[in-house]
């Protein structure tokens, strides 16, 4: 709805929250209703056509706070990047006239300055008719033990390095007393730069400084180059400045009684106010009815060709205790300071997008007079989204532009713009808002550029470049190597380099594979690389519910080039296991044997088999072999005596094995016992027993001063039944067949397998894997068509 109101004087406390989005901290994060999770990627799913997101590195919270447009088309963005609380600093982004990052400026595109060891916030930029760049906002230091803000300035030169002729290194911090701020910056014609901004020494005043091109303040301008006005009757604020009929026009917020209101101050170039200008220099606007009352706090301002001013802010209205809204409010001046009767109601119009919430942070006007504002819109608890509206010149709603002139972008978890332009582009113009997009963790910096209808224009910008990488699957075995590919989601005009590393799961660095790090480097347009592990031959087999059981490690990327980011930064690699059935090694060694003491060990089998035979291997160092008592336990609790008290005061048993078939018992050999023998117990009372579940090795001291360390032990189990490999079964992989159907196979042999429902087979029945199929757990596959081989165990050994 659009209206446009008599004059007006309205009157709202604005919230906290809205007062810190205005001085660039962060909104809370309950404000934001959630839409998508990014966790730890830095692109939106479903990210608009005509939308670009920047981010500074993987993690970075960046936003973008101001922007202006170079001669040659390139859009300057200034804001800050955050790696953490308190952790900020200048950062200024160049695109090219299609939205890209500018790899010419800075490190590709983007450029990070810490301007003090704390936050640093950059809300103002502009450009300089040779290139050069200067942003301003303010910067947290440590003076004489206290924390305070100050103002702050950096110069760039146009490749995006700091200028050395600016105050030295490029930077300007200045402690002008209190909590200071540069909001605002325009060029004078003699290249001085004029900061406008907050000063805070006793009380908020509007607050003007100029900076010789040298960074020194201009002592010719208010006699030390500083210009306060304590205007209205407590506090004042400086937000915007320009050149204006060779005088300097500043745009700010003035408390006057128990209202904000709109304030234009002119003055002369010594920094005298222009008493040509409004009444005494200053204009005061409020906008009232009866009984109505209002915050108005302008954001922006731009000058017309003829002199004349547009003001965009916000007007917040109430009557009495009741909030009526907040609405974006676009005021008209004369070029003397006096409000256009010919633009909207008395020089005033207001925007209401339908929103509880909404406010103009940018304006600019196009060539063809017609005038766009752009801010936020939003419902509170709901998030804001980006707003945007166009003007005919006489105020009133360009009904070509969006709907009824209005278009509302929603991006991410909650989206706004800072500032507005208007970019030239093939003879046509298009509105580029600049701004930034949140999720529940960060911030990206965001442009938006729309068609002259209001559309988003897909050509503008490009899906941002993610790496990622792939998972794989490897048979286990020296010689073998695990491939993982990184991809570019999108050629790239740039070299691209990310970093890389593996990282241990259930596979271990040194045992089953070559631990491996580094980078890859993608060429211009190339948009894949391989990473190549190799992978190690353990000879131990790794336990798990069927044939196709394996350990897994990852490859982690890290690290990527600026303005790249990592959607998908974890490979992972499954060693397929070759090692016979049967063999389990505990991974709980080595273990402290404590003098009168009794410690156990634990080994974990995850394949399901009945035992048909099974033998025990140990080593253990220990100087006095007749302390010790050993026992195996099955995972049903039963406990077979290996050995008591044998070995006298002989030392250690090394690879010591025990098995019913032996010819010697344990009782008859002597240290170290590297051979097999009979246990003392039998072995056999374990056959038939349940293998899977958790075994135990248990050794007790039982005599002072002596102590020892378990080593290493494994088990050798036979598993009833006839255990089949996959050249038993077939010598051809299966033809493909649909999950749900029913395929049979004649093995080598006299054994017969029929594979049924996949979904119905069971891990108890029969152990089977399929290779590059849906599922390796038969109660989780889904019926689909299966291209691969079909490897089967039968678990009892009894045909089907």
């Amino acid at each position: 709805m659009w209206f446009t109101p008599i004059r007006s004087s309205v009157r709202r406390r604005l919230l906290g929250m809205r007062r810190e989005r205005r001085l660039g901290r962060k909104a809370t994060a309950s404000r934001r209703a959630l839409v998508e999770r990014l966790e730890d990627r830095t692109l939106l799913s479903g990210l608009p056509l005509g939308v670009v997101l920047t981010s500074v590195a993987d993690g970075t919270t960046d936003r973008g706070f101001a922007s202006f447009l170079q001669s040659d088309g390139k859009i300057v963005v200034a804001g800050d990047s955050s790696t953490g609380t308190n952790a900020d600093n200048f950062a200024v982004f160049r695109y090219g006239a299609d939205g890209m990052l500018d790899p010419t400026f800075g490190n590709a595109g983007i450029v990070t300055t810490a301007v003090s060891t704390q936050k640093d916030v950059a809300v103002a930029a502009v450009g300089h008719p040779d290139g050069r760049i200067t942003a301003g906002g303010y910067a947290y230091r440590k003076l004489l033990g206290v924390w305070q803000q100050d103002s702050a300035l950096v110069r760039y030169r146009s490749d995006g390095s700091r200028d050395p002729q600016f105050s030295q290194d490029g930077m300007v911090i200045a402690d002008m007393g209190g909590r200071d701020i540069v909001r605002g910056l325009a060029i004078d014609p003699f290249d001085n730069l004029v900061a406008a901004g907050i000063g805070n020494a006793n009380g908020e005043k509007f607050r003007l400084a100029r900076y010789t091109p040298a960074g020194m303040l201009d002592t010719s301008f208010g006699g030390d180059g500083i210009v306060e006005l304590p205007l209205g009757a407590s506090t004042s604020r400086a937000y915007a400045v320009a050149m204006h009929q060779g005088k300097i026009l500043a745009l700010g917020q003035v408390r006057l009684a128990d209202s904000e209101d709109f304030a234009l101050v002119r003055f002369n170039l010594d920094g005298t106010l222009d008493t040509t200008f409004g009444q005494d220099g200053m204009v005061f606007t409020d906008f009232s009815s009866p009984g109505i009352l209002s915050d108005d706090i302008p954001s922006s301002m731009a000058i017309l060709p003829d002199g004349r001013i547009i003001v965009a802010g916000e007007t917040a209205q109430s009557a009495g205790q009741h909030f009526l809204g907040a609405y974006l409010a676009v005021a008209r001046y004369s070029a003397q300071g006096v409000l256009d009767a010919t633009f909207g109601t008395n020089g005033l119009t207001l925007i209401n997008f339908g929103y509880e919430d909404q406010r103009a942070f940018g304006v600019a006007m196009d060539g063809f007079g017609r005038i766009v504002a752009a801010g936020e819109a939003y419902t509170y608890p709901a998030p804001g989204q980006i707003a945007v509206a166009r003007l005919n010149a006489d105020g009133s709603a360009d009904t070509t532009f969006g709907q009824n002139g209005m278009v509302v972008t929603s991006v991410g978890n909650s989206s706004l713009a800072r500032s507005v332009l208007i970019q030239p582009v093939d003879g046509q113009e298009k509105i580029v808002a600049t701004g930034w997009v949140s999720n529940d963790a960060r911030d990206f910096v965001a442009l938006a550029r729309y068609n002259d209808n209001g559309s988003l224009d897909a050509t503008f910008g490009a899906p941002i470049p993610a790496l990622s990488i792939d998972d794989v699957s490897v048979r286990e075995g020296n010689g073998q190597v695990a491939v993982f590919t990184v991809s570019l989601s999108q050629p790239s005009n740039q070299p691209v380099t990310v970093s890389y590393a593996t990282v241990e799961w259930t596979a271990k660095a040194g045992q089953d594979y070559t631990a491996t790090s580094g980078s890859v480097t993608f060429a211009p347009q190339e948009t894949s690389k391989p990473i190549a592990v190799p992978i190690l031959d353990d000879a131990i087999r790794e336990s798990g519910d069927g044939l196709v059981s394996g350990e897994t490690f990852s490859v982690r990327l890290s690290n990527p080039s600026r303005g790249i980011t990592i959607v998908d930064g974890k490979g992972q690699a499954t060693i397929v296991d070759d090692d016979p059935f049967g063999l389990y090694v505990s991974a709980d060694v080595p273990k402290s044997i404590p003098d009168r003491g009794t410690v156990t060990s634990h080994l974990g089998i995850l394949d399901s088999f009945a035992v048909a035979d099974v033998n025990v291997q140990l080593s253990i160092t220990h100087t006095k072999d007749e302390d010790l008592d050993v026992f195996v336990i099955a995972p049903d609790g039963t406990r077979v005596e290996l050995f008591t008290d044998v070995g006298g005061t002989g030392d250690n048993f090394i690879n010591t094995t025990f098995d019913d078939e032996a010819a010697t018992l344990i009782t008859s050999g002597t240290p170290p016992f590297s051979a097999a023998y009979r246990p003392e117990g039998g072995l056999s009372a374990l056959v038939g027993k349940a293998g899977r579940g958790s075994w135990y090795l248990e050794i007790t001291d039982d005599s002072r001063k002596d102590a020892g360390v378990l080593q290493s032990w494994s088990l050798m189990v036979t598993p009833s039944g006839q255990a089949l490999s996959a050249a038993d079964i077939h010598s051809a992989p299966l033809p493909a067949f649909p999950g749900d159907a029913t395929a049979a196979q004649t093995l080598q042999g006299a054994w017969n397998f029929a594979a049924k429902d996949l979904a119905s087979i069971r891990a108890a029945d029969l152990f089977y894997g399929i290779m590059g199929g849906d599922q390796a757990d038969a109660e989780q596959s889904t019926p689909r068509t299966h291209q691969d081989e079909l490897v089967a165990l039968l678990a009892y050994g009894l045909p089907i």
